[in-house]
């Protein structure tokens, strides 16, 4: 069942900020079909696209988001920003 949902992603190495992810359900015009999107909301309020590593009709766990957030160098760029 796809549903809003949000998880708050504690720092997973030293260095690293508090992140969000949250993926929203979207009810299409028909009313029936429902679609999810997802995304990262950075330490700083910006946004990471996340839909093309979830389907839209997936709930990743939070195991997944924080295994995807070790891989994308997004993350990793903005990480490095804040404290250089």
């Amino acid at each position: 069942m796809v549903r809003d949902i949000e998880y708050k992603i504690l720092p997973l190495y030293k260095g690293m900020g508090t992140w969000k992810y949250r993926g929203e359900k979207e009810v299409e015009s028909d009313g029936h079909n429902s679609k999810m999107s997802h995304y990262l909301i950075s330490p700083a309020g910006d946004r990471v696209d996340l839909d093309q590593y979830f389907g839209s009709y997936q709930t990743p766990s939070i195991e997944e988001v924080e295994d995807l957030m070790m891989e994308l160098p997004e993350i990793q760029k903005k990480e490095s920003s804040f404290f250089w």
